[in-house]
């Protein structure tokens, strides 16, 4: 029996990287049987080796059809036996919430999209949050207590945006903090502000 009852690898934070996601639609339909054999001989690989590699723990989410799994790049959806296996395995659990008894909602969301400004050198006509060159920026004290909220929540994965993100130098610091809550960071930005420096880091 295969240990995987679904894979998500990739998704569209906003609109910039929606239709990127339609095209690639059709070349996952035909590649998903394949991709979901691939990760579930690695998972068993690592089950069987007891977890044992380099890398931080993976963070594990119980939900009413067993857990989430956010494991070398993936969230794999277990059912409950693979998750107590991953669990044995040195799977760290997160997301110490309420269970919700709601059929087919999860515990909490897999990734959520955090605005960090609504300062943007464009001003689309049909902006989402009606950015701009002199909109406001988010509190930088609520921002760090919003990733602390989603990681006890369970969140396994942050997209920074804005506006444009990268006109708040303080993105990085707060990609950091991410990463150090267990949370995966990543970015939507229209390439304003992008320096050597910044991509290096």
């Amino acid at each position: 029996m295969r240990p995987l009852l679904k894979i998500r690898r990739g998704h569209a934070p906003n609109c910039s990287s929606g239709s990127s996601v339609v095209g690639v639609a059709l070349v996952s339909a035909t590649i998903a049987g394949a991709l979901i054999n691939l990760y579930a001989d690695r998972f068993q690989q690592w089950i069987d080796d007891n977890g044992d590699d380099d890398d931080a723990p993976p963070r594990l989410r119980r939900e009413t059809f067993g857990a989430i799994l956010a494991w070398a790049g993936v969230q794999l959806y277990l059912s409950p036996r693979w998750a107590m296996a991953a669990v044995q395995a040195g799977a760290l659990p997160v997301g110490d919430i309420e269970p919700i008894e709601v059929p087919g909602a999860l515990q909490a969301p897999t990734e959520v999209h955090l605005s960090l400004t609504r300062k943007c050198p464009v001003k689309c006509a049909d902006c989402y949050l009606d950015a701009g060159p002199d909109a406001p920026d988010a509190d930088l004290g609520a921002l760090a207590q919003t990733l602390e909220a989603l990681a006890e929540m369970g969140v396994f994965e942050v997209a920074f945006g804005g506006g444009e993100a990268l006109l708040r130098p303080e993105v990085l610091d707060l990609a950091d903090t991410a990463r150090a809550l267990g949370i995966t960071p990543n970015l939507t930005t229209s390439g304003f502000g992008v320096t050597e420096g910044v991509a290096q880091r």
